[in-house]
């Protein structure tokens, strides 16, 4: 036994055969790879205090608002509760699969079977720890496969792909970091195709990327088409018949894909043109808004280290290795090769040009307007400079000695130089940051010249030969050390950059609009949740929604800083919304009946203040908000758990989720006055007049808050509106600011509305706070001191864009009674599904649901299909005398047929490799690789 343990064909052989494969393959390089941007990371999450290393949560920015909840949702949906399909706490309800697409539909989301949904903050840590690294990973695959590259240059240039700063930044939306790992594969997969016939990679990896996240995924497929075009021109086959061949190839592999991917991709297509981002969005929009353009000097600011983006300090800065940038800027100095020279420019100047003129951009984001993270194509950039860096290695490593140091210098002294200027033009923040990244990449530099380094990174084949004392130096064993102690020197200057970066730029409050607190948001979430069970348990209807005030487990702050999808987690039924994928006819009528949203504008629907009327017809049964009192409404709780003065109202007008409605009831035509709009709303329902049940107040603007203005602009960038708000008759009074001023902006551009002295809420110029405000009760002729203290880039308000009014309470609830005598008995309700019954006064009575009218939902009506009407949105059925019994069941569009393509596209695949298979088998490999075309760049 223990001559078989140290015998070559034991366990001890069979180890030391392994370690040597692995060494000579080298294939602990991917675990190197790995290990730096792990530590990069950890390093960065520690000074931050991001857990696991302190209670900060690895999520900012669209993080905070999306992919918290969402996530979340995710999470509760494998633990049963839930649908991907459709869900009713998504606003007034909607189609949802396209948002589970964009926000989880992620190998990684499986974890969360594991993970509760008040936990996710702290599964973004591990997500992050794996995603990120990943990242490098997968680049370094694409540099061994496609330049049969070796050694510690390479290995830092992956680490460069996996650590640069739009990772961390882009991270807020963590679903992108998969095409992001991916990104390398498909150019791999692009290399197969052209050179070698092998398009199976091409088309898995495709195919997969589209159903994880097909908006990434549409950019790394335009990126793949440059891809082709470099591969065809590198390819030493220079013919148009062979670029013809692989043309068709390529995209008979590209098409196969996306016809793989239809059946989550095709519902998605059908769901998306009703969505609000592209229905407002779309080009013509996205080319007026997006027309400004950003200058080349504004380019390389982002490059400096502490620099966070000009344009938008929230999310961070561009990607910052020095080994990367040197490399790739170096490739234009090297002797000769102009055909690479010419090839590499084309795709940066697209690259450069894209983001210089902002229209242009638009074709990288699928001709819709990006209103953050802006450039989105910057990971593409970013592994365009690796490629290119790997080239110019390629071609460096073949110069003598000198004529590398010329070529690494020039473009080192141009950088430098640029960096300078653009410090003297504008200071950076940190003149001992830039200095310290402009030398390391001068060590970068150095290194990659002398002797001793370049043999150990060059592998000893291609380097010219040295002197007799140099090589006497490396033999020595001290001078082996220094081949060890030269690369870990240079990993740990790059680990302390990029850690440095991570805690500096994209984890502190100065470069973010708010932290989350991974035990806060625990304890908030499982304190709400305990809350609603509380209402459900005491709730007889099955169907009832909820909504809150102007807090979130953010804690009581800026309205700016709610969690807007944490209702998605909790499975709350409310009106809040926000993601790309909410249906255009429903923001429109969210938005003008008065709650926080911009009609006819891809906006944020947020719940901030109750309106008692609007509340009562959309069925807001339960309120947690920070008042005392609100009309209509009775006390039945209190929540000062989740925040301060919080108390839980039941709304004793809240209509069911359908109701008998007049018989000749149209949609609306909106207006700007939001009074007048609820008014006409509520006339279309009842078949009777409902004007004047809103009584405008008399706005008259205080002149004494003019001087103020100047002054208060100077010295602290705001300045201040006033105004008396009185009275003309008795009841609750609400009040509305047109803020509309053609600035389309968050908190930058939002002011404080104070009532009497105390504040009341943020209001803003279009993103979350917008909507009508609950000042309190007041008597007719009694009068209300507001103020609203605006930033200086808000325009001045004038006294015709301060909207007042008083609500006749007591016809209010009349015409809510009247509504409220033909309910619909809810039976039983699940996301996607409804059965009830409504008990008809005549033939033909309408019933009106709030449920807004979607493809996919079937509904029948006494065991008759029928086609449900539409009332600004919401579904209108027709129903018989006497007892009906309603069943409606939704199915998502377009599924079926996608399922049918896509199995298609697979079996065409199939047997197109198949036949590629048969057809060549028994062919020499001389004449395989003849046909391939090709060798490596």
């Amino acid at each position: 036994m223990v001559n078989m343990l140290v015998n070559e064909r034991g366990a001890h052989g069979f180890v030391v055969r392994c370690l040597g494969r692995l060494k000579a393959r080298r294939r602990y390089e991917y675990a190197l790879v790995w290990g730096v941007c792990l530590l990069a990371l950890l390093l960065g999450m520690a000074k931050a205090s991001i857990y696991p290393f302190g209670d900060t949560a690895f999520v900012r920015a669209d993080g905070l608002w999306q992919y918290v909840g969402y996530t979340g949702w995710a999470s509760e949906i494998l633990h049963g509760e839930g649908s991907p399909f459709y869900s009713f706490a998504k606003s007034l309800g909607g189609g949802t699969l396209s948002l589970f697409q964009g926000m989880a539909m992620s190998p990684t989301t499986l974890l969360l079977a594991f993970v509760d949904s008040a936990d996710v903050p702290k599964f973004f840590s591990l997500l992050m720890m794996l995603k990120l690294p990943l990242c490098g990973v997968t680049c370094h695959v694409f540099l061994r496969k496609r330049f049969s590259f070796h050694g510690i240059v390479h290995v830092l240039l992956s680490c460069s792909y996996g650590t640069m700063m739009c990772l961390f930044t882009t991270g807020s939306n963590i679903m992108w970091l998969d095409n992001i790992v991916a990104l390398p594969l498909f150019a791999l997969g692009v290399y197969y195709v052209v050179q070698r016939k092998r398009p199976l990679l091409l088309f898995v990896v495709t195919a997969l990327c589209i159903v994880d996240n097909w908006y990434c995924a549409y950019m790394a497929c335009l990126f793949s088409v440059i891809c082709f075009f470099l591969e065809v021109a590198f390819s030493p086959q220079r013919s148009w018949m062979f670029f013809i061949k692989r043309g068709l190839y390529f995209a008979c592999t590209m098409l196969l894909a996306l016809g793989a991917s239809m059946v989550v991709f095709l519902p998605i297509i059908k769901a998306m043109f009703g969505a609000a981002a592209v229905t407002t969005n779309a080009a013509a929009s996205g080319v007026s808004w997006s027309s400004a353009s950003y200058s080349l000097d504004d380019l390389l600011r982002n490059y400096y280290l502490g620099n966070a983006s000009v344009f938008e300090p929230d999310f961070g800065n561009f990607p910052i290795s020095g080994l990367a940038l040197l490399l790739a800027m170096s490739l234009f100095f090297i002797p000769g090769h102009r055909k690479i020279k010419v090839a590499v420019a084309v795709v940066l100047a697209v690259f450069v040009a894209s983001y210089v003129y902002q229209p242009l951009g638009l074709i990288w984001s699928g001709f819709v307007r990006a209103d953050s993270y802006i450039p989105r194509f910057i990971y593409i950039w970013q592994f365009s400079l690796v490629v290119a860096a790997a080239l110019a290695f390629s071609l460096l490593k073949k110069l003598p000695r000198k004529k590398r140091a010329v070529s690494l210098a020039v473009p080192l002294v141009l950088f430098s130089g640029a960096m300078l200027y653009e410090h003297l033009r504008i200071p950076f923040d940190s003149l001992p940051m830039l200095v310290f990244q402009l030398a390391v990449m001068l060590l970068f530099a150095v290194l990659l010249c002398v002797p001793l380094f370049s043999r150990w990174a060059y592998e000893g084949k291609e380097e010219p030969r040295t002197p007799s004392p140099v090589r006497a130096f490396a033999g020595r064993r001290w001078g082996q050390a220094m081949s060890v102690i030269v690369p870990c020197a240079l990993s740990l200057c790059f680990v302390v950059e990029n850690a440095w970066a991570v805690s500096r730029i994209v984890y502190t409050p100065e470069y973010n609009v708010a932290l989350m607190s991974v035990d806060s948001y625990e304890e908030y979430m499982k304190g709400f949740e305990a809350h609603l069970n509380e209402v459900a348990s005491s709730e007889s209807e099955s169907f009832y929604r909820a909504e809150k005030g102007t807090f979130s487990s953010l804690g009581d702050s800026d309205v700016n800083d709610q969690v807007l999808s944490e209702y998605m987690a909790l499975g709350m039924r409310g009106l809040t919304h926000y993601s790309s994928y909410m249906q255009q006819s429903v923001n429109d009528l969210l938005g003008s009946l008065g709650y926080c949203d911009t009609p006819g504008f891809r906006s944020i629907t947020v719940y901030n203040s109750p309106m008692l009327l609007p509340d009562s017809l959309l069925g807001l049964k339960y309120l947690f908000v920070q008042y005392d009192y609100l009309p209509g409404c009775s006390m039945v709780g209190t929540a000062e758990d989740v925040a301060e003065g919080a108390n839980i109202f039941r709304n004793d007008n809240a209509l069911p989720l359908g109701y008998g409605v007049a018989e000749d009831i149209a949609s609306v035509e909106w207006s700007e006055d939001v009074f007048s709009n609820q008014e006409k709303w509520l006339s279309a329902m009842t078949g009777d007049d409902e004007s004047g049940i809103y009584r405008d107040a008399l706005v008259v603007s205080r002149e004494n808050a003019g001087d103020a203005d100047a002054a208060a602009a100077t010295e602290s960038a705001t300045a201040a509106d006033e105004f008396l708000v009185t009275a003309q008759a008795d009841g609750p009074l609400y009040l509305y600011l047109n803020t509309d001023d053609g600035v389309y902006g968050g908190a930058k551009n939002a002011g404080a509305l104070f009532a009497d002295g105390s504040f009341v809420q943020s209001v803003s110029a279009g993103l979350f706070d917008t909507n009508v405000v609950y000042l309190g009760d007041y008597t007719e002729g009694a009068s209300v001191e507001v103020r609203f203290e605006r930033s200086a880039e808000m325009k001045e308000l004038d006294a015709d864009q301060v909207f007042a009014a008083s609500l006749n309470r007591e016809r209010c609830e009349e015409s809510l009674a009247k509504l409220a005598a033909a309910p619909l008995q809810v039976k039983s309700v699940e996301d996607g599904y409804v059965e009830a019954d409504f008990q008809g006064s005549f033939d033909g009575q309408k019933l009106l649901l709030t449920i807004p009218v979607e493809d996919g939902w079937k509904v029948s009506v006494n065991g008759r299909d029928q086609e449900p009407q539409s009332f600004n949105g919401l579904m209108v059925l027709e129903m018989d005398e006497g007892e009906n019994y309603l069943s409606m069941e939704y199915h998502v569009p377009g599924m079926a047929a996608g399922f049918g393509v896509s199995l298609a596209s697979v079996a065409i695949f199939t047997l197109w490799r198949v036949g590629a298979y048969a057809k060549s088998k028994g062919k020499s490999p001389e004449r395989l690789m003849e046909r391939g075309g090709g060798e490596k760049c």
